[in-house]
Formats: C-alpha cells, structure tokens, sequence
C-alpha cells in the first residue's frame, strides 16, 4: 500500500527527511551488582557499568541546547567517570529521536567530544524500530547495548535512507552490522534539557 506520509510512517533517526519522533511502548530493566558479590553467587555478568555522566542544560522545555554543550559534558563526564579516553568507545547508541531539532545537536555533540575518532566509531539508532518509548527509553536501549556486546551485532537504522545535514556521524544503515564491541557509549536525553551518558562494557567479565 506505500506509505500513507512519507516520513511520518516511521522514526527517522539522523535522516534528511526525519519529521518528528514516533511514540513505542516498552519495558525493560537490569539488575545491578557489585562484581564481586555477583560472581561469588555465582551469577553470569552481561555487562559492566564502566563509566556515567549527566548535566542539565535548562535551555527550553522541550528543545535542546543548540550547541549540544550539555550532551557533549555528560559525555565528557562519563569517560571521565571511566578513566577512558575518547578513542577507547568502540560503538555508540545514540539517543536519535528523529526530530529537526534533536539530532544534529546530538551528531555535534558526538563529533565534539570523539573529534579525533568519530567517523570509525559506528553509531546505531533503534528508535527506527522501536520508536520513542518516552520514559522507558534508556532502559530499553542499555538492554540493546548488552545484546550488541553479547552478540558481536550492531542494530540497524532502518529509517535512515539519506544522512541530513549537521547529522554527519558513522552511521549504521538498513541492515545490522557484525562489530566485536568492548565499550558502547549510550546516550539519553530528556525533556527541560536532562542529558544522561553511560559506558557499558565486558571487560574483565566473569573472571
């Protein structure tokens, strides 16, 4: 039948035709240990929290910062938090909610703080597929990060089609892509200018 709105159908995450974020609904949630306790009850580790940031811009309700400082700091915050430089992310999870305002801020963001690196660290953007699941959203996506690293197996961007202007980053296209990650950066940002990073990895993992 063809897509009745062009644009609108689906989320389009860093696309030149993206037209707004498109609500999903999803649960998911991880239990957090301590490594050692874990593994002394015997339990299988999926990933480690390595390193978190957050800031606030305060900038408007609902737009961001235009110059993404505030994402770009709690980037910055998590490697900090990691004792990881730039060059250490492997993969990243971009919070990439399809709308004309959010994602060239965050692709300027991304591009600021991996200067050297960003165009060979491959970014994936699942709300193609899963759409804006609001508060549920960096639940979902940090469970995504885990099978990424389980599974050698970025996702896709199934919306993006063609790479909009300020969006320039190592973008992931239609199809998933085989990658054998040891640390993703995931990113979440919030209404008011909330602005949350975190580093999951599997380094010394069940050891």
């Amino acid at each position: 039948t063809g897509d009745p709105a062009p644009g609108r159908a689906f989320c389009r995450p860093f696309d030149a035709g993206r037209a707004g974020l498109v609500l999903g609904e999803g649960a998911a949630f991880v239990v957090l240990e301590e490594r050692e306790q874990a593994l002394a009850l015997g339990k299988t580790l999926y990933a480690e929290v390595s390193g978190y940031g957050a800031t606030l811009d305060a900038y408007g309700l609902s737009a961001p910062d235009p110059e993404g400082q505030g994402a770009a700091r709690a980037m910055q915050a998590a490697l900090r938090d990691a004792a990881l430089p730039p060059e250490a992310v492997d993969h990243i999870n971009a919070h990439g909610t399809g709308t004309r305002l959010n994602d060239p801020v965050e692709a300027a963001a991304i591009r600021r703080v991996f200067a050297d690196t960003w165009q060979n660290v491959p970014v994936a953007a699942i709300k193609s597929m899963t759409g804006h699941s609001i508060a549920a959203a960096g639940s979902m996506e940090a469970v995504a990060c885990i099978f990424t690293l389980q599974r050698n197996l970025i996702p896709p961007n199934i919306g993006l089609d063609n790479v909009g202007s300020g969006c320039e980053l190592a973008h992931v296209g239609k199809t998933a892509v085989p990658f054998i990650a040891g640390r993703i950066l995931t990113t979440s940002f919030g209404f008011g200018g909330q602005n949350a990073a975190l580093i999951l990895s599997r380094e010394k993992l069940n050891k």
